[in-house]
């Protein structure tokens, strides 16, 4: 192969990387899917459908993925997107928020019935965005500081009555990136500003629920990592925390609590592994790339540590547990049976109650000297009488039949 043919630009296409992106978005790989997501909507207005690895599916086509566009892994397509876009995982938590973008320039969810990943574009806020993009560059470029002309002592090998075409070129560089760099600092400051109004002038209702789910969340880590409110004392670490709740966990505690008790299943991320002196900090732990290895199992030696029982299963079965009873009391039948009711939900637990006597009939036989239990099948009959029925007549000192 001739050096012309391995040349890089005899490909079929290459990135275009912008420096005024890359100073807006702080990252170049940004820049870079930024510029390849606009290539796409030019061509598919709107929303498209594209695989983000290759796959097995049979819309798939070899060299067609993000991955294989833009050379990234996974886990870099994933960091350089959360930058410019929002992700969900599915479409029904996408169609579910009131504004699925939250301020940024795309969006993408799974579409679990296609099996596809489908981007969506902000297209009034990429509009403003890159019009406001064109008239900072202008600006910069047609207001730039001013240059001293350079002076060069006499007698100097360089010096030249009409001076060097390249004297000061480094410097009008450097006052240029200094001015833009002054502007990107005021815009900062501008956005914080804002944000801090906007946090200020929050509805108390909103404020209150998001401080509910952070003690609850706090709660959690603390008895699955042994981490304390230290961790997360800063507005940023509490602001990610419930981010990353809402988008990786999609703001549901059981799911966040399975992610906590299989990291407390590993010595190494506990810090009881013998001679590491490493333990998971929660920056860590909120990171997209380390929530996919855990989820995943990859690494980190998970089941080599006990893990500790789910509070979430717990607070759910006490709640569970205090709707049945509440159920019970509101039965139109004789309060023998519901004090009966309440003893089989006690000591059989919530599942036996709700598997074999919740639907079940209760009422007496001959003078009250016999209990009749109607069940709903003959599977929940038979069950009864084999399982159940000598612990009831222990209780009741009554002799009990079922029917069903």
């Amino acid at each position: 192969m001739s050096d012309a043919e391995a040349h890089p630009y005899k490909k079929a296409f290459y990135l275009k990387c912008d420096q005024a992106l890359v100073a807006e978005f702080n990252s170049i790989k940004a820049a870079l899917l930024f510029d390849r997501l606009e290539y796409w909507f030019s061509k598919v207005p709107n929303q498209f459908y594209k695989f983000i690895e290759p796959c097995d599916h049979p819309l798939y086509r070899s060299g067609d993925s993000w991955c294989e566009e833009t050379g990234f892994s996974k886990k870099v397509f994933r960091t350089a997107f959360d930058k410019i876009g929002m992700r969900y995982k599915s479409k029904t938590e996408f169609e579910a928020q009131s504004d699925p973008f939250q301020g940024k320039l795309y969006a993408y969810y799974q579409d679990r019935q296609t099996k596809r990943t489908i981007f969506v574009r902000n297209n009034r806020f990429v509009s403003s965005f890159l019009k406001s993009l064109l008239q900072k560059v202008k600006t910069l470029f047609q207001n730039p500081a001013p240059v001293k002309t350079p002076s060069f002592k006499k007698g100097s090998p360089t010096a030249d009555p009409l001076g060097s075409p390249h004297a000061g070129a480094y410097k009008d560089k450097q006052n240029i990136t200094s001015s833009y760099l002054d502007q990107m600092k005021n815009k900062k400051k501008v956005e914080n500003e804002s944000y801090l109004h906007k946090e200020k002038n929050r509805p108390e209702n909103i404020k209150e629920q998001d401080q509910q789910t952070l003690d609850r969340l706090g709660h959690l880590l603390g008895y699955h990592l042994d981490m304390t409110s230290t961790h997360w004392a800063s507005s940023s670490m509490r602001d990610r925390l419930l981010r990353c709740f809402n988008q990786d966990f999609e703001g549901k505690t059981a799911n966040f609590e399975a992610y906590l008790q299989r990291i407390s299943s590993s010595k190494f991320l506990m810090g009881e592994r013998e001679g590491v002196s490493f333990k998971i900090n929660l920056g860590l732990l909120l990171k997209p790339c380390f929530i996919d290895k855990v989820k995943d199992k990859q690494g980190y030696d998970f089941g080599t540590r006990s893990e500790r029982p789910s509070l979430t299963a717990q607070d759910d079965l006490k709640q569970e547990t205090v709707r049945l009873r509440k159920e019970i009391q509101a039965l139109p039948e004789d309060k023998y049976f519901k004090v009966l009711r309440e003893e089989v939900l006690q000591e059989e637990g919530v599942v036996t109650y709700k598997g074999f006597f919740h639907k079940a009939k209760m009422t007496f036989l001959e003078k009250k000297d016999r209990i009749l239990i109607t069940a709903r099948s003959a599977f929940e009959r038979d069950w009864i009488q084999n399982t159940y029925v000598p612990t009831l007549e222990a209780w009741t000192g009554k002799s009990i039949l079922v029917r069903g």
